[in-house]
């Protein structure tokens, strides 16, 4: 992370234009990561086994790591990550399997946006788009265990 921090600071520092954009689009990250991670937080409290349980808070604070570690590269270019507003529960999950699938897809969706804003810089700022990749890798994975995780699980259950 260090080494992805510096790249960071030398962006803005060399005067290249897009670096506002950039800031912005880092906090948008680092906001979805946090609500990721509240998310999880959430979903594991309501999880009716153990094992569900343990499988989501470790996830959980895994998302928490990379959230922190968003806010420090925010930091690092210069800008503050600010307060992430509390999301509104997801619509339409009324049990263990569609809070699953939801975080599911929210993973999906993170590792997608992930992956784009690393090819936009691959160009001119290798190393940071290969820091952000990384953190694709890791959603990818975050994904493939939460699919683990609905296939253990019955959509029929109630909470």
């Amino acid at each position: 992370m260090k080494r992805f921090e510096a790249v960071a600071r030398a962006l803005l520092s060399n005067g290249r234009g897009g670096s506002e954009r950039l800031l912005a689009r880092l906090r948008e990250l680092y906001a979805s990561a946090v609500q990721r991670h509240r998310w999880l937080v959430e979903h594991a409290e309501l999880a009716p086994h153990e094992a569900g349980r343990r499988a989501l808070q470790e996830l959980a604070a895994e998302e928490k790591e990379q959230a922190e570690r968003l806010r420090r590269l925010v930091s690092a270019v210069g800008g503050f990550a600010g307060d992430v507003p509390v999301p509104p529960p997801p619509q339409g999950a009324c049990n263990y399997w569609g809070r699953l699938t939801q975080d599911l897809e929210a993973h999906r969706a993170a590792a997608r946006d992930i992956r784009d804003q690393a090819t936009t810089l691959v160009d001119e700022h290798p190393e940071l788009a290969e820091a952000l990749a990384a953190l694709a890798r890791e959603e990818e994975e975050h994904a493939a265990r939460l699919r683990a995780l609905i296939a253990r699980s019955d959509p029929q259950a109630l909470d």
